[in-house]
């Protein structure tokens, strides 16, 4: 992390100023120190490893090995289902176990960190013993409920702790740990020749290690003496009234802030798009060295960690530059366009250069993509927030936006490749779609 950041004890002088990018940084500390910094990206870097090695990997290969000698899209087709299904029970969890942590009086990150975590770690001990679709299915899902809440409070401890002048490098880190947790995930598995079981066994016991050491050393203060902002007890609050009443109002706010908060209802498109197109160009990568390119199993999934290695280069390059440059420049919109840029290129290539080569470059430009789009897309989105009371409910619907192409690019690439028989227009439907990310952020005008 950067020098301004070496105080281990911060700041706490009230500011009551607003700054230029929009929510009240109200007795912010102006620096955070090197065990807040540490502990923040311990728990991305085994949250993204426990998302993104089953997905590129893990998964894959179960999925594979159920439907072995039968059409090669039956695979694609059962993984992308399995995925998207769960990602959408997910989703919905998302704004509910946000307005849980806003309306939780004093520490009210800690518990949806904690719980998730070890619900999350739970779930990928089970799903390595997975034979069965329907295994598969509830082992998957207690995964993705427990990192949904995981990240959700970890994406609102940036509005609560981190100032403005800082959230570009904290939304940076996020990203690079995003790219890492990757790499390192799925090189643990194919380096030590895990099995299936092995993987997960392993992803599980970094999780909970790892996960809540960072966790009970992150500081979880009262709302008030972070914000500013007087803790109430709300009688009847939404914890008390029930799942279904807390969906339901949860529905009414995205719906209400989504209709009032045009710059937050474009930030949000373009990042639904953005990860949509990254999501459809390479959620099928193993599928595609496979089917497409024609490797065999071994040599995919070693050609499918060295494009996960360039791409992870890259992409911590573009998280970490983007993020400085961006905090000193006070720009964040360039940065956004050029990374849908940089997915259209990206797409292209592959369509015009189907082979291992085209692939490591598109995977290089796909790193870049990303690295730049995360280094900003969050520090915009926290600056815009209109309401300091309701930052986890605000910020889940981020984690919509994030998460919800992640969830549906899965069973939509299946669909396309299952349609048409192979992966050209896969990667033209991303091309095309990351083209429309640039239309709206040219849109945005709001937004520097």
């Amino acid at each position: 992390m950067t020098g301004e950041r070496a105080a281990l004890r911060p700041d706490t002088s009230t500011n009551t100023s607003r700054p230029e990018g929009g929510a009240d940084d109200l007795a912010l500390p102006p620096r955070l120190g090197v065990r807040w910094s540490l502990a923040f990206t311990g728990v991305w870097l085994v949250v993204w490893m426990a998302q993104l090695t089953p997905t590129q990997l893990l998964l894959p290969q179960q999925v594979r090995t159920g439907t072995e000698g039968s059409d090669w899209t039956g695979g694609v087709i059962v993984f992308g289902l399995i995925f998207s299904a769960v990602g959408l029970l997910a989703l919905v969890a998302a704004p509910v176990i946000g307005r849980l942590s806003d309306r939780l009086p004093g520490r009210r990150r800690r518990p949806f960190l904690v719980g998730g975590v070890v619900l999350a770690s739970a779930g990928l001990a089970i799903l390595g013993v997975q034979t069965t679709t329907a295994g598969v299915l509830a082992g998957w899902l207690a995964v993705s409920l427990g990192l949904v809440s995981a990240s959700t409070a970890a994406t609102a401890v940036v509005a609560d702790q981190v100032p403005a002048a800082h959230r570009g490098v904290a939304s940076g880190v996020i990203g690079a740990t995003q790219a890492v947790g990757l790499i390192l995930g799925v090189a643990l598995c194919v380096l030590l020749a895990l099995t299936v079981p092995g993987g997960y066994g392993l992803l599980a016991a970094l999780l909970l290690v790892v996960g809540l050491t960072g966790v009970l050393l992150l500081p979880d203060p009262p709302a008030s003496s972070v914000t500013g902002i007087p803790l109430t007890r709300t009688a009847g609050g939404t914890a008390r009234r029930g799942l279904l009443t807390a969906v339901a109002r949860a529905g009414r706010d995205i719906v209400t802030r989504l209709r009032d908060q045009r710059p937050l209802r474009l930030a949000l498109t373009w990042t639904v798009l953005v990860n949509t197109g990254n999501a459809l160009a390479t959620g099928l990568l193993l599928f595609f060295l496979i089917n497409g390119l024609g490797l065999d199993a071994a040599a995919a999934d070693d050609q499918l960690l060295t494009v996960i290695a360039i791409y992870t280069v890259f992409m911590v390059i573009a998280s970490f530059a983007g993020g400085w440059v961006s905090d000193r420049w006070g720009r964040r919109r360039p940065l956004v366009a050029a990374a849908a840029a940089l997915q259209v290129v990206a797409a292209a290539l592959i369509i015009v250069t189907p082979s291992i080569g085209g692939l490591d470059v598109a995977g290089a430009l796909l790193g870049l993509s990303y690295g730049a789009f995360c280094s900003v897309n969050l520090a915009l989105v926290v600056d815009a927030l209109p309401d300091r009371t309701t930052v986890a409910r605000d910020m889940s619907l981020l984690q919509i936006a994030q998460n919800g192409p992640q969830t549906l690019a899965p069973v939509l690439g299946a669909l396309v490749v299952a349609v048409t028989g192979g992966f050209t227009a896969l990667f033209a439907v991303a091309g095309v779609i990351s083209v429309l990310a640039v239309l709206v952020v040219a849109r945005l005008r709001q937004v520097r």
